[in-house]
């Protein structure tokens, strides 16, 4: 559904938050994966709503930080409890906070689906 690694210059280097998107995005383990949001429209309108509808909003720089915040916060839980691999975690979230100093964010959009009871 759409992630992406932003900066407010291209030549910011962002490979370390790029690692935590793309591992955030693919754990490599069915623990974690988020494949549910795909057919979630089609799931509830077999299960009693109809006219179900996705919406998704990607929001701007000004609050690029802010999310980004939420989701470092996420990857260190994730990371701890899913991947099992603590010092690697904190090596990786460091590293991809000085990026995030340096003006890059992690982007993921947000998703709302609308739904009406049959």
């Amino acid at each position: 559904m759409g992630s992406w690694v932003g900066s407010i210059d291209p030549s910011i280097v962002t490979s370390e938050l790029e690692r935590i998107r793309q591992t955030m995005s693919n754990p490599g383990t069915s623990r974690g994966l988020d494949d549910w949001k795909h057919g979630l429209t089609e799931t509830l309108n077999q299960h009693g709503f109809q006219d179900s509808k996705l919406f998704r909003h990607e929001y701007s720089q000004i609050m690029a930080r802010y999310w980004n915040d939420m989701y470092m916060a996420t990857w260190d839980e994730f990371a701890r409890t899913v991947l099992e691999k603590p010092g690697e975690v904190s090596k990786l979230g460091n590293k991809a906070m000085k990026e995030v100093r340096n003006g890059s964010a992690i982007m993921f959009p947000k998703l709302v689906w609308v739904a009406q009871k049959a």
